[in-house]
């Protein structure tokens, strides 16, 4: 299946991501920072019972907004909120962290996906690289609880295979290169995993982050 979406043109991080993604549980009102209305993962089966708001600052949003300003929203509207691949591009990301909080209701949950081992990518800028050291001290020091850092794809090989993947995704030829070496490259970070346990931290894709809104 992650083969196919690679050979199809698909970025191995996105695909790894996007089915941790389906695993999340909604429901309710949510706010999705960075998202825009047609978005695909809205499409999602854990998507279909809620009521999304999309927050962007490219005007293919329900509401234009700026994560570096106070949210133009009212304290605690939303059940969940949710921020794929965007807090690498937020260089204030204390104001981004607090009015998330602000805004969600009581016991609301914040999800993130960030990427670590991947390329610079501009929309409009890019920022930071966030370890899953960095997650967790930053989510807690903001007052969220409960708070979990899941490992999305990791190893030497896979992230190599990862970088390979990005800048060749409009050839046919290194799709199909990249489609039959993802298995390889699976297999050979697991053997190495069995030496060293630590690899699967040190060579992270990227991490999804679920945490919920603490006591005021």
């Amino acid at each position: 299946m992650i083969a196919l979406g690679i050979l199809q043109g698909k970025i191995l991080s996105r695909i790894l991501s996007d089915s941790e993604i389906m695993k999340l549980k909604l429901n309710g009102k949510v706010l999705d920072i960075g998202g825009t209305k047609n978005d695909y993962y809205h499409r999602y089966s854990n998507f279909s019972h809620c009521r999304i708001t999309t927050m962007n600052i490219n005007g293919k949003a329900d509401v234009y907004g700026n994560v570096e300003n106070r949210f133009p929203f009212d304290d605690e509207v939303f059940d969940y909120v949710v921020a794929f691949r965007v807090l690498e591009h937020i260089y204030d990301i204390e104001n981004l962290m607090g009015e998330v909080k602000r805004v969600l209701k009581q016991r609301g949950q914040f999800y993130v996906y960030v990427p670590f081992l991947y390329p610079f990518h501009k929309d409009p800028s890019d920022y930071y690289r966030y370890t899953h050291v960095a997650l967790e001290r930053i989510f807690k020091e903001t007052g969220f609880i409960e708070i979990s850092v899941t490992i999305v794809g990791f190893g030497p090989f896979t992230s190599s295979l990862l970088i390979l993947n990005t800048v060749t995704t409009k050839n046919l030829f290194f799709r199909l290169f990249c489609a039959l070496i993802y298995p390889i490259a699976r297999i050979c970070d697991w053997l190495l995993i069995e030496l060293r346990k630590e690899i699967r931290q040190h060579y992270a894709l990227g991490y999804l982050v679920t945490a919920r809104k603490g006591q005021a």
